[in-house]
């Protein structure tokens, strides 16, 4: 009886000590069906983005980034693979597209977003195409963390010469966030 009474209360220590444990945030709330593209587990800590622009507010809401992942608008998880960091022309392109001056860090990833997905308000990404690639830059602005996104379709490399005479730049919407 006494082994029982003892292993009773380190039970309840271990019990107690776990509970006032702090836990690390990795978004495991999130759901997503068949049709998205599903990230394997395990789980990386995520980090959340509060919607800015009003294209940002009306159709991604807010978002949380992983170094594979993109969460949109708290249940479309969606894998993204960094393909590399654009070069100066195609920074100034992006910049004049966004009007972000003061972020630096623009990185081409892939990402696919199916054009059924939908986001808030019963928008997609990027009408009846799916959202393949995805530019993202980082910065700050008067004490506040800032990140862009610009979704793009097609196959086409996004901010090449003459991209913005073609009728399909690809170009789906830029997406402004912040973090406090």
């Amino acid at each position: 009886m006494q082994i029982t009474s003892k292993l009773a209360a380190g039970l309840f220590l271990v019990v107690l000590a776990t509970a006032g444990a702090p836990r690390s945030y990795t978004s495991e709330r999130h759901t997503s069906s068949p049709a998205q593209a599903h990230v394997a587990a395990p789980r990386q800590p995520l980090t959340y983005w509060s919607a800015l622009s009003t294209t940002a507010i009306g159709i991604t809401g807010d978002v949380e980034l992983g170094q594979h992942e993109i969460v949109i608008d708290d249940v479309h998880r969606y894998r993204i693979q960094k393909v590399r960091q654009l070069v100066a022309s195609e920074v100034e392109a992006a910049k004049d597209l966004t009007g972000e001056r003061g972020l630096s860090q623009w990185l081409l990833y892939t990402v696919h977003i199916p054009d059924s997905t939908q986001l808030n308000n019963g928008n997609t990404m990027c009408g009846d195409q799916a959202a393949t690639r995805l530019v993202m830059a980082y910065g700050s602005s008067a004490g506040a963390k800032t990140l862009s996104l610009i979704f793009l379709s097609g196959s086409k490399e996004p901010f090449r010469s003459g991209w913005r005479e073609t009728t399909d730049s690809g170009v789906c919407g830029s997406f402004s966030y912040i973090r406090r």
